[in-house]
């Protein structure tokens, strides 16, 4: 479970003190869903910036130029390489002819391997599945709504991406992962997260956001939603056949799968701050189901009734 996070202020509507504390208030509202690591991207007089540290948004004091007006952001909790080696967290940069570009992922990818070899990818010391993305866009040569779709196709698992080149073009692809995109028409800001209950936590302390109107921009299951460095929206699609995560979870965890005591503890945690009952997600995780499936579940209250409907059954019958 990790979170993305950011803004878009292209009608420069934001002071710098304004928009540095967004970023933080971002940030923090977020480290709901990782801890273990935090980091940023945004570009400054036409280069892009990253900066990430192995510490939870708590501890970070995140400060942006003036003139930041596209954020990229993004709290982890680690699965898969240690934070410690800050070149395993998230953003991830990547380098082209044309400019580089940051990408930060919420989800599992369980096919990086077979793609590194399929497209004679470098071996790399960064150790998480995410980078296979970056490496992707990279050996596509571009970052457009067509490579980035081509890169998505490619994939097996549970994603959400978010993307910000050097050109100052930010993108969301969402593939089967939360997202959640909210706009101020009176500020001309758009602000994400990976939920909606960070947005409205976010906003709280936020005297120039709190109380105002704003609309949710929706953005569905394989689709990417580009805001261009002139402020012009882009929607492209690509196909979601290969990111079944379901299936994915169900074939790595069943019969029996045990999570970590620390992802356990955090999904429970979760489970309890959104009004569930805990015992069900440790009796979920003793099922077999996994951590991305439960979490996407909790969001929905429907959602999470019928995978305890799905697990009483398949208790029964398998």
């Amino acid at each position: 479970m990790c979170g993305l996070f950011g803004f878009s202020d292209l009608q420069h509507s934001l002071t710098e003190k304004q928009a540095s504390a967004l970023a933080n208030s971002l940030a923090r509202a977020s480290a709901v869903r990782g801890q273990d690591a935090t980091g940023i991207a945004y570009v400054q007089s036409g280069k892009l910036r990253i900066y990430k540290r192995p510490k939870p948004a708590a501890r970070m004091q995140l400060r942006l130029p003036k003139g930041t007006t596209q954020l990229l952001g993004h709290v982890r909790m680690t699965t898969q390489g240690s934070e410690k080696k800050n070149y395993n967290n998230h953003p991830f940069r990547g380098a082209l002819p044309g400019g580089d570009f940051a990408l930060a992922h919420n989800g599992v990818l369980h096919n990086e391997t077979s793609i590194r070899l399929r497209f004679n990818l470098p071996q790399t010391a960064v150790e998480t599945d995410s980078f296979v993305a970056v490496q992707l866009l990279q050996s596509y040569g571009a970052v457009t709504p067509q490579t980035i779709a081509a890169m998505a196709e490619q994939l097996e698992g549970t994603f959400t991406f978010s993307i910000l080149t050097s050109g100052n073009d930010l993108y969301l692809v969402r593939g089967n992962n939360l997202l959640s995109v909210w706009y101020y028409p009176a500020t001309g800001v758009h602000l994400y997260a990976s939920t909606p209950e960070i947005l409205a936590a976010a906003v709280i302390p936020l005297l120039y956001l709190r109380g105002k109107v704003h609309q949710t921009v929706k953005v569905a299951e394989g689709e990417i939603l580009c805001i261009t460095a002139e402020g012009k929206m882009h929607r492209n699609h690509f196909s979601t056949e290969q990111i079944d995560y379901r299936r994915f979870w169900q074939s790595l965890c069943w019969p029996y799968k045990k999570d970590t005591q620390k992802q356990r503890r955090d999904l429970t945690v979760t489970a309890h701050n959104m009004g569930f009952d805990p015992a069900d997600v440790d009796w979920l995780s003793d099922c077999g189901y996994g951590e991305e499936e439960i979490e996407a579940a909790l969001n929905d209250s429907d959602a999470f009734r019928a995978l305890l409907s799905d697990a009483c059954y398949e208790m029964l019958y398998y």
